[in-house]
């Protein structure tokens, strides 16, 4: 009786995990997680545990098992050293066998690795729990190989000899050659007693073959691997012929002058390379712009294309060498002198008489640049001397004010005048250039503004024919 099962009836399902006993190190293995039947689960989950320092997940081999093809399953790595199983279906699981295949690569590290089960849960119709017990102490006992060959092989009488030097081999080993081509075996050996010898020759027959395996197991009882399996490419045998290969593409890497290898690992006998010249070239491109600064493009001119709206007047020369700028004179100020104006009604006409008015009957009008004396005190009256015959001698007359006061005027004498300047902002335009892509390599010589060349290379290989 397994003390490690947690029973809880005997019809409660069982996870379990089925792996071998023992492993080799650098072998690879399959673990299985196992389900007892009539588990009556529509659903479940389980994080498999295991020891990460002794196996390792190969990635692309963990399997769902085929009792949950008709559920919605998903398994995948959980951290370092969980993988978790989770499914839910729309039916009873009642079938029993396998949930999970997970491959795992033994590394080397001797010792046991344990399994163990860690968020175990399962659910029946409408969610509800189905009680479940596992079994935890399932382990791998990781080994050393104690074995070792070393292979060779020839043709003889018709048969293919492999000949295995071995290592480390107890008195009940056995050992088999196998052929394979294409991945499928075709011939084997005898399995054969290696009876401690230091050397086995195995015989097959002469099959063609790209592949052979030396196995080495305990006994033929037991067939327990005890040896990494060897493995040997078939050497293909050169003949007197021999075949170049197509030109490789031109390239601007100069190529190495040993030749390479064909698809079976064999190296050809001559590497022949030509070389040539090849040529390309680019032309300057050129645009304009009222911006001053175009990214990417060169600057080389600015022009005047216009000027900008009338600004002034100013009333300092504004020139500095770029602007439209004209000028004009305008009056600065102007000079007056003070005036006196009198006037007189009268009917005698005299020739020192000051100038008339047509609209005003008999009105005379003088001007003076000083005042009249007055008559006798009186405010408003002056006296105006005349010599006009009988008319000589004083005159009398009035103020223009008509206010009785003197009334002195301004009168314009003449202008200064001044130099005022209008201008108007120059609009530029700027021309600009840049390098175009360069051309595709021509074989030809070209022409261009500037022009490259380079050496491109190609290569072509001799191989042997073989058999």
């Amino acid at each position: 009786e397994d003390t490690s099962v947690l029973i809880k009836a005997k019809s409660l399902p069982t996870f379990s995990v089925e792996c071998p006993e023992e492993a080799l190190i650098g072998s690879t293995i399959d673990v299985k997680v196992n389900i007892t039947e009539n588990s009556c689960a529509f659903g479940g989950r389980f994080d498999l545990v295991y020891d990460n320092t002794k196996l390792e997940i190969v990635s692309d081999k963990i399997e769902i098992g085929g009792i949950l093809s008709g559920a919605s399953a998903f398994a995948n790595p959980r951290g370092n050293n969980k993988i978790r199983l989770s499914w839910a279906g729309t039916s009873e699981l009642r079938d029993g066998g396998t949930l999970l295949t997970v491959t795992f690569k033994v590394l080397d590290v001797l010792g046991e690795a344990a399994f163990s089960f860690e968020n175990q849960r399962m659910t029946g119709d409408n969610d509800v729990p189905v009680e479940i017990t596992t079994i935890e102490n399932s382990t791998i006992v990781v080994t050393e190989l104690i074995c070792s060959t070393k292979t060779t092989y020839t043709e003889e009488n018709g048969q293919w000899k492999f000949t295995s030097a071995i290592k480390n081999c107890p008195e009940t080993a056995v050992i088999m050659v196998a052929l394979y081509n294409a991945n499928t075996m075709v011939a084997t050996s005898e399995i054969t007693a290696i009876s401690k010898q230091a050397s086995k020759d195995l015989y097959v027959d002469k099959r063609t073959f790209d592949k052979a395996r030396i196995f080495v197991w305990e006994s033929a009882e037991t067939l327990k691997p005890i040896s990494t399996v060897e493995e040997i490419k078939y050497i293909k045998k050169p003949t007197a012929d021999t075949y170049w290969t197509d030109w490789s593409d031109w390239s601007a890497l100069m190529p190495e002058s040993t030749p390479g290898y064909d698809e079976d690992g064999f190296q050809g006998v001559q590497r022949e390379i030509e070389s040539k010249i090849q040529y390309s070239y680019r032309n300057k491109i050129y645009t304009s712009s009222d911006s001053d600064y175009l990214s990417g493009w060169t600057k080389y001119n600015e022009r005047i294309t216009g000027f900008g709206s009338t600004q002034g007047p100013v009333y300092s020369d504004p020139n500095d060498g770029k602007r439209k700028v004209w000028s004009e004179s305008y009056v600065e100020s102007s000079n007056y002198k003070t005036i006196y104006r009198y006037y007189r009604y009268s009917d005698s006409i005299c020739s020192k008489w000051g100038s008339s008015k047509p609209d005003y009957a008999n009105y005379y009008e003088w001007k003076f640049d000083s005042p009249l004396t007055l008559k006798n005190g009186t405010s408003y009256v002056y006296y105006l001397w005349c010599d006009c015959g009988s008319l000589d001698g004083y005159h009398t007359v009035y103020s223009v004010d008509y206010n009785g006061e003197e009334y002195p005027e301004l009168e314009w004498v003449s202008d200064n005048y001044g130099i005022r300047w209008y201008y108007q902002e120059p609009i530029y335009t700027y021309d600009y250039w840049k390098w175009d892509e360069w051309s595709n390599w021509d074989d030809s010589i070209v022409s261009g503004d500037e022009v490259r060349t380079g050496e491109v290379y190609r290569y072509r290989d001799k191989f042997h024919f073989y058999e």
